[in-house]
């Protein structure tokens, strides 16, 4: 699954945004792709905070909520081609919107693109400056530049590529690392062992046994992070 997201600065109206979410959405849906939709629900405040998970765009749209839960965690209840997180950082490329003027400051290492209502400039440093009206160019870089998501996009990672997940991301969109650099891909987070013969897993569900059973383990007394070996007669 390929994760992205999509920043807004001084786009007020929340029709606005979702416009632009669902011109895009609806433009990765038009060439193919499934696409779903993770933001923070801003109504509820406090303890009620809660992140809306959005079904696939094209094939109507279903909402579900969950209460403080774990971006990660909830991020693996999806299995699209492409993720858009709304208002969001992490290691993964980032389109910036704004209402008129760019201002640079609200750029980053990991932005792929800035689109504004005004086009006097067609790059702010090396970064493309587009209109919100170009849709059709917006996504071609999406599908240029928006690579599988990284094993840790909030922060950490192994380090075994000698770099943590957010700076591999920025490598990997400045052209200095490809997506394969990546140490723990292949390695596999959980192997299923039935009579001695290894049960493949799909990143989807493996990462949802992960998160379940990583969860229900670390409550238990005496359970720490490390390799930890199951076994189960069914």
């Amino acid at each position: 699954m390929k994760v992205f997201s999509i920043r807004f600065q001084n786009v007020e109206k929340e029709i606005e945004r979702e416009d632009f979410i669902n011109k895009i959405g609806n433009e990765l849906a038009s060439r193919g792709y499934s696409v779903g939709l993770l933001k923070e629900d801003k109504s509820l405040k406090g303890q009620f905070e809660k992140f809306k998970m959005v079904g696939y765009f094209k094939d109507g749209r279903v909402e579900l909520i969950f209460k403080e839960s774990n971006l990660e965690d909830v991020m693996n209840y999806y299995n699209c081609d492409y993720l858009i997180l709304e208002n969001l950082q992490g290691a993964f490329p980032e389109i910036v919107c704004f209402n008129e003027e760019i201002k640079k400051v609200e750029l980053s290492s990991k932005t792929i693109a800035a689109v504004t209502i005004k086009t006097e400039k067609k790059f702010m440093g090396n970064i493309p400056v587009l209109s919100l009206e170009e849709i059709r160019n917006i996504t071609d870089l999406i599908v240029e530049r928006v690579f599988e998501k990284l094993p840790a996009l909030f922060g950490g990672g192994c380090g075994k590529c000698g770099e943590d997940c957010n700076k591999m991301a920025e490598k990997i969109i400045s052209g200095k690392a490809d997506r394969n650099f990546c140490k723990r891909e292949g390695e596999g987070k959980i192997k299923i062992l039935v009579d001695n013969k290894d049960i493949p897993l799909v990143p989807f569900v493996e990462d949802l046994f992960y998160s379940v059973i990583r969860s229900m383990l670390l409550n238990l007394k005496g359970c720490k992070e490390g390799q930890v070996q199951i076994k189960l007669k069914l």
